[in-house]
C-alpha cells in the first residue's frame, strides 16, 4: 500500500491556462503558476497547456475531417487523456468560456467518441477558475453555462471584478490557487 506522499507523486496534473492571449503576464497565468506551484509542492508531476497559442482556425479545420492532421490538438488530447486531474482557469466572455477553449475541449470529446468508442472517457475531475470583469457573486450558486466544458466535471470557482481588485486580493487568491493545487482540489 502506497503512502499518500507516494501517491501524490503519481499523480498527474494538468493546469489548463484557456486565456486566448498567451503572454505569460496575465493574472490568469499567474492564477495557472500558483495552483501548478501548489501541486508540485505535493509532488505531482504537472503539465501545462497555454490555449492561447492554439489558432482558432486549426481548431475549426479539425471538426470536420475524420484524418486531419492534428498537431498541437492531438498533443493536448493526450497531455488531457493521461492526467488524473486537470485544473482549467480561464476568463469570462460573453457569458461563457473563451471559443478556442470551448472548441479544443469539444474536439477532445468527438476525439473520445471516435477513437474509443467502447471506452469513451468519463468526465475528469477539475479544478475550475473563472475570472470576470462582473462582481463574482452574480455567478455564484447558479447553474452558469460560464463553467461548463465538456469532459470535465466540477463546479468553477469565480474571481470577480478583476479588473478593479487590490494587489493584495490578487495575492489572496493566488495563495489561494496554491492552496488548491497542494490540496489537489
Amino acid at each position: 500500500m502506497k503512502s499518500n506522499a507516494a501517491a501524490a507523486m503519481d499523480r498527474k496534473i494538468l493546469v489548463v491556462n484557456g486565456h486566448p492571449d498567451p503572454r505569460p503576464e496575465g493574472f490568469c497565468a499567474a492564477l495557472c503558476d500558483a495552483y501548478e506551484a501548489g501541486a508540485k509542492t505535493r509532488g505531482c508531476v504537472t503539465r501545462r497547456l497555454n490555449v492561447g497559442g492554439f489558432r482558432l482556425s486549426s481548431l475549426a479545420a479539425l471538426q470536420d475531417p475524420p484524418n486531419a492532421s492534428l498537431g498541437d490538438v492531438e498533443q493536448a488530447y493526450r497531455l488531457m487523456r493521461a492526467a488524473d486531474r486537470l485544473a482549467v482557469i480561464y476568463p469570462l466572455w460573453a457569458d461563457g468560456p473563451p471559443l478556442e477553449l470551448k472548441q479544443l475541449f469539444d474536439i477532445v470529446a468527438r476525439l473520445d467518441a471516435r477513437l474509443q468508442p467502447q471506452n469513451v472517457q468519463r468526465d475528469k475531475a477539475a479544478r475550475i477558475v473563472v475570472t470576470t470583469a462582473m462582481p463574482a457573486f452574480l455567478y455564484r450558486g447558479k447553474d452558469a453555462a460560464a463553467g461548463r466544458l465538456k469532459g470535465i466535471d466540477g463546479a468553477p470557482t469565480f474571481i470577480g471584478s478583476v479588473d478593479t481588485i487590490s494587489p493584495g486580493q490578487r495575492t489572496r487568491w493566488l495563495e489561494q490557487l496554491r492552496g488548491f493545487g497542494e490540496k489537489l482540489n
